[in-house]
Formats: C-alpha cells, sequence, structure tokens
C-alpha cells in the first residue's frame, strides 16, 4: 500500500475512534424524545428487558412499573427513574441500563463509496464528514470532493453539492445536515457501493 493511502487509512481510522468516543459520551446526557428506540435490561430480572418505543405522549411501558415518562428525561436520569418505580414493586431490583437503540427524529442516510451504505440515527444531528464517518469511513475509490447532501423532509429533492476537501480545516464551516437529509458519496471507479444510479440517489428512501 502506497505510504499516502496507509497514512490515509490511519488517519481515517483515528477519526473514526474519536468520533464514536465522543458520540458514546454525549449519549449519555441526550435528553430522550418521542419516537426514539430504548431498551431497558436488568440484570438481576433479565425477564423484564424490553425494547420500547417511547409514545406520542412521551412515555413508555415498563413491565412491573407500568407507564413511565421518558420523553424530557436524560438516559441516566430514565434509569433512576425506572428503578424508583419498580422499587415500589420489587426491592430486588436495583439496577438499570438504558440504552438508546435508535433516535427517531435525527435520522439521516448516508450512500455511495463508504464502508457501510444505509441509515443512522444521532443523539445529535453530525456535519457531513461525521456522518461519513459514522457509516464507517470513505472507501479508498471515495470522491470526497464531489459529495452531494440530498435533503429530506420539507426541502425534499434539493441538492446540495459539496467539496468536503474544502473543508478540512474548518469543518464547522460545512452545510448543516437535517433530518432524512441523504449524504450521497460518489466512488472515482464506476457506481459506488449502495446501488445507486449516475445521477447518485435514484431509489433512496426518504
Amino acid at each position: 500500500m502506497p505510504l499516502a493511502k496507509s497514512w490515509s487509512k490511519a488517519f481515517n481510522c483515528a477519526l473514526i475512534f474519536t468520533f464514536l468516543m465522543t458520540a458514546q459520551a454525549f449519549a449519555q446526557e441526550y435528553v430522550l424524545e418521542q419516537n426514539d428506540k430504548i431498551s431497558v435490561h436488568f440484570w438481576q430480572e433479565p425477564s423484564l428487558n424490553i425494547e420500547t418505543t417511547i409514545d406520542t405522549e412521551g412515555k413508555i411501558v415498563v413491565p412491573v412499573a407500568g407507564r413511565i415518562t421518558a420523553a424530557g428525561l436524560t438516559v441516566s436520569q430514565l434509569e433512576q427513574k425506572i428503578i424508583q418505580e419498580i422499587n415500589i414493586y420489587n426491592r430486588n431490583v436495583t439496577q438499570a441500563l438504558v440504552k438508546v437503540i435508535e433516535y427517531g427524529s435525527k435520522k439521516i442516510f448516508v450512500t455511495g463509496a463508504v464502508l457501510l451504505p444505509g441509515p443512522l440515527s444521532f443523539a445529535k444531528m453530525p456535519n457531513v464528514w461525521e456522518a461519513i464517518l459514522q457509516a464507517g469511513g470513505p472507501l479508498e475509490t471515495a470522491r470526497l470532493d464531489n459529495v452531494t447532501i440530498l435533503r429530506g423532509g420539507e426541502n425534499h429533492g434539493q441538492r446540495i453539492p459539496v467539496n468536503l476537501t474544502n473543508y478540512f480545516d474548518d469543518l464547522t464551516k460545512l452545510p448543516e445536515l437535517r433530518p432524512n437529509d441523504n449524504v450521497y458519496v460518489p466512488s472515482a471507479v464506476g457506481n459506488a457501493q449502495g446501488g445507486v444510479d449516475g445521477a447518485g440517489m435514484s431509489g433512496v428512501s426518504l
């Protein structure tokens, strides 16, 4: 492997590790919202373990404890609240582990020449480069000078070209991402992974 490519790969791996560690720390203080999908695990009573989605009223149903308000609480606050409610009926359960499986209101898509193309969800909306890193990072054939943001939501279909190489000195100037956006990374060699056409986005459901 040429030295330049070796350094590039090492740099990408370091950035991915840093981003994942930062995201993990942020997730603990993330304020839960409606439509977030979470898991609740009780190592002392695994029969109570659940996966559930916070409903439109901001609540979840926990075995034994019943209906509990989750939206507006951090992950650690919800853990404490679940234990408080369960302890009324079962004092043997003293620990609960809450994890966010999917951030329902902050989903985007990364397609094209990345290692793991597909939908992703975040506690905090990332910038374009962070989204690409979360998708496993760019392939060696990726055209980072020709990335495209395809807007979802209210601005569905709007395309924003992004030359990432112009932003590496200051990533804060990158165009912001919004829920249901698609970040497409083209390949310098034929069609990239993800099954898109030459236009780069056909078949992507937003």
